[in-house]
Parts: structure tokens; C-alpha cells; sequence
């Protein structure tokens, strides 16, 4: 069986594609590549030819457009490595990535889960990459309470792959992340964390500007799909927990990001009663007694305020996002 097997969707991004695939270069894991070119209308799938005809690794999927959740899922489908990684062909991959991942799995061979640290850039302006040596000190072994604590990134760890079994992203519905990943957290028992940054975040222009509040109030559904699992698995309750703290702070912000004008009153008082009752169903003692860390669950102590918290987040938002 490979080491791992690295899950990447592929939808228009032929601008970032071969900067990407730089690093993998330097892999000397037993691993596969999966590419899922999403439908993508650019020179994406004929990088992805260039890129399988250069490297055996690469596996490449093609497939109509179904979104991001849709393309990881045939990925982790197809993967049969111990580990997946799911990774964003737009962000950037540190020198480092594959062999601390590499020293991971083979210093821990009863790992679940392998965390790192991670920076956001903007794009347009390069990251300062880092490219030094890595000390053992820099690994080690971390309580599990501390995945609940971190984003609900899927590239921000590396996790056996049986742990996707009936786990899979729910497509048509963003903030499929808050679904997922929960549950692959309640599953690991053995987590390594790596003291140092090896992934860097692209926040793409078009993301800043094309912020859809209709889209984002689908992070209630995304809170009810997991409640549904969790009914399932009452295991995992610790772990929703936390999740609700979390989404806590992206209801606040969807909430802010509503547009003000007196022909959307109803639209704003829609969205406030349907984000407000769901959220109110969950005690703030049971939520501050989460692992969540304290930011999120700010977050959900102003939501339980209501107006009032809000009216607060609201001037706190403009604050910081200046």
C-alpha cells in the first residue's frame, strides 16, 4: 500500500498549476498524485497531461463540474494510499511539506492525524517561503483536543484514509469542511503536531469580492448535516460542539456582510431569525466548555447576545477588516 495519496481538485487554475506541482519534486514518499480536473475551461487539463507524461505519480480524473466537494470525493474514491492529503492547487507548498511528512510517518507509525502551521497570502504578493531545516524537536505528539481547536481546513492535515469511510464531503453546499472534517477529528486518537510552516494560503481576489450572503447562509444546512451525523455517532457530540462555535463566528459575519439597504429589511430579518433559533439551541455552558479555542467561542457568546451582540461584532468587524 502507498504512503499517501494526495487529493487535489482542479477547476480553472492553470495560472498556479505548475508552481504547484514544483515541490512535489522533491516527494520521496510511496505515493500517487490525484488530479480531478473539475470541467475546468482553461489550459488546466492540458498542464495536467504535461504534468502526468513528466511524473508516474500522477493520476488525473475527468469529470464534469460539480464543485470542490464533488472532485475531492472521486479522489478519496479512487486514493488507495494509508493517508490522504487533500491539498489546493492554488496555495503553495513549503520545501519542507514532504519530508516532515515523511519523518512523521515513519517516527510515528501510530499516527492518525498530522497537523502543521500554515500562513495566509494574498495573491499577487509572494510569501517569504522558508527553506530551513526542520529539528526533531519540532514533532510531537499532541492531545486530540487540539484538532478542535484549529480551522477545519482540509489541507491543514494529513488523515488515515479509513477515516473518510462514509465521511465523504456533502456536495452542493459550501462549508462541506464543517461536516467533514469534525468527524475525521473524532476518529483520531494519535495526533502528531509540526511546528512550522509548510503550507501558504492564497486568498484570491475574486473570493474578497464575490462573497455571496444567500451562498453563506448554506452554513446552516452544513450545521445540519452534521447534527445528522452526530445523532448517529453520539461519539462525536464533543466534537459538533465545537463546530458550533466555530461557524459561530461565519454566521456573524455573514450576517454583517447583509446588505443594509429598506428593500432588503425582510431578507436581513429572514436571515437573523433563521441563523439566531439555530444557534440557540445549544447551552453557552456546553459550548464554552468545548475545546473550540476562545476566539469562536466569543464568537458564540455575541450570537446568543443577539442585537446586541451583533450591533458589537458588527463594529469589532469593521474595526479589524480595515
Amino acid at each position: 500500500m502507498l504512503d499517501i495519496s494526495f487529493i487535489i481538485p482542479v477547476y480553472n487554475v492553470s495560472a498556479y498549476l505548475k508552481d504547484f506541482f514544483e515541490p512535489f519534486k522533491l516527494c520521496k514518499l510511496s505515493c500517487e498524485i490525484i488530479f480531478i480536473n473539475d470541467g475546468s475551461t482553461d489550459s488546466s487539463a492540458e498542464i495536467l497531461q504535461e504534468l502526468a507524461v513528466g511524473d508516474p505519480r500522477v493520476i488525473i480524473i475527468n469529470k464534469k463540474n460539480g464543485g470542490v466537494s464533488s472532485a475531492r470525493n472521486a479522489g478519496i474514491c479512487r486514493a488507495t494510499g494509508r493517508f490522504i492529503s487533500c491539498l489546493d492547487p492554488d496555495d503553495i507548498i513549503s520545501p519542507n511539506f514532504f519530508k516532515c511528512i515523511e519523518f512523521s510517518l515513519d517516527t510515528f507509525n501510530d499516527v492518525d492525524t498530522i497537523i502543521y502551521g500554515y500562513e495566509k497570502f494574498h495573491d499577487g504578493i509572494l510569501p517569504e517561503i522558508l527553506n530551513v531545516q526542520i529539528e526533531p524537536s519540532a514533532f510531537k505528539y499532541l492531545h486530540k483536543n487540539a484538532l478542535s481547536s484549529i480551522h477545519n481546513y482540509p489541507w491543514l492535515r494529513v488523515v488515515r484514509r479509513d477515516f473518510y469511510t462514509d465521511n465523504l464531503f456533502p456536495e452542493g453546499v459550501i462549508y462541506e469542511d464543517s461536516v467533514t472534517i469534525p468527524v475525521l477529528n473524532a476518529q483520531a486518537e494519535k495526533v502528531i503536531g509540526i511546528n512550522a510552516i509548510l503550507y501558504y494560503y492564497r486568498v484570491r481576489k475574486d473570493s474578497l469580492t464575490n462573497f455571496n450572503v444567500q451562498r453563506n447562509m448554506e452554513l446552516v444546512t452544513a450545521l445540519t448535516i452534521l447534527e445528522g451525523k452526530v445523532e448517529k455517532h453520539p461519539e462525536y457530540r464533543p466534537n459538533l460542539y465545537s463546530c458550533v462555535a466555530h461557524l459561530s463566528r461565519s454566521a456573524l459575519i455573514t450576517l454583517t456582510k447583509t446588505p443594509g439597504s429598506s428593500s432588503s429589511a425582510g431578507f436581513i430579518k429572514k436571515n437573523h431569525k433563521i441563523i439566531f433559533s439555530k444557534f440557540n439551541r445549544y447551552p453557552l455552558s456546553v459550548i464554552l466548555r468545548s475545546d473550540a479555542n476562545y476566539p469562536d467561542k466569543i464568537c458564540f457568546v455575541l450570537l446568543k447576545m443577539h442585537m446586541i451582540g451583533f450591533i458589537c461584532f458588527k463594529i469589532l468587524y469593521k474595526i479589524i477588516s480595515k
